[in-house]
């Protein structure tokens, strides 16, 4: 039997990491959902439930889509909405206690 390398223990605790990680952000799936119910797409854009709620009321983040009493986002449409915020001011100063 070989010796196993201190590289390869990392290398397996690294990806048994990422593996757990993965199932947490995305469930059982093992990829990002298309359709987000409210909380999932407000993590999605970063921000909190109340701050994405007005954001889409402010129209800078989608409408969501609706069949019967599901109602979620398209996650694709974040994305470009996402895109489409505005940039913070290279003369700006980061605070990372700001919020």
């Amino acid at each position: 039997m070989s010796k196993v390398s201190q590289r390869e223990i990392e290398n397996g605790r690294s990806a048994g990491l990422q593996a757990s990680q993965t199932s947490r952000r995305f469930g059982d799936y093992g990829f990002a959902p298309r359709g987000l119910r409210r909380q999932g797409a407000a993590r999605y854009v970063g921000v909190s439930p109340t701050k994405f709620d007005e954001w889409v009321a402010q129209g800078l983040m989608p409408q969501p889509k609706q069949e019967g009493g599901v109602v979620v986002w398209d996650r694709l449409e974040l994305d470009a909405a996402f895109d489409l915020l505005p940039d913070r001011p290279a003369t700006a100063k980061f605070n990372p206690y700001a919020d």
